[in-house]
């Protein structure tokens, strides 16, 4: 399996699986604000100061270990690695357009950390570094 490092910094690490990167970058131009505030939450906040657990404007408990950023109906669920624990894996993107998370997307979520934890244990799991991001040693 492969996962893009977002960003990395003084908390931790925030990884995504391409799809993520993909879903934001396809969006309409109009929605630029959006990406840029979810970039910056990805790759500059998270890895300094840990998911803004506190705002719940920004990050939200969803269920059974899962989570989800926010900006505007735009959300990226995700799941703390089980060995690394200051290391967040962003499952997938998408838009949010009713008071509840769909249970599709849960349940696509679920799906991504069995595959991401089976991939882990059996030393299938490739890191790619995005561009302006350091190599680790």
């Amino acid at each position: 399996m492969e996962v893009l490092r977002l960003g990395i910094g003084s908390w931790g690490e925030v990884r995504a699986l391409p799809s993520v990167l993909d879903f934001l970058m396809d969006l309409d131009p109009s929605q630029r604000k959006v990406v840029g505030k979810m970039m910056a939450l990805l790759r500059g906040f998270v890895p300094e100061q840990g998911p803004p657990s506190h705002n719940k404007q920004q990050s939200n408990v969803l269920e059974d270990g899962l989570f989800e950023f926010k900006v505007g109906q735009v959300r990226v669920l995700y799941f703390y690695d089980e060995e690394e624990r200051a290391v967040v894996v962003c499952t997938h993107a998408f838009f949010k357009r009713t008071q509840t998370t769909p249970k599709r997307e849960i349940k696509r979520a679920k799906r991504v950390r069995g595959e991401y934890n089976d991939a882990r244990s059996k030393g299938m799991l490739r890191i790619v570094v995005l561009e302006g991001e350091e190599e680790l040693p």
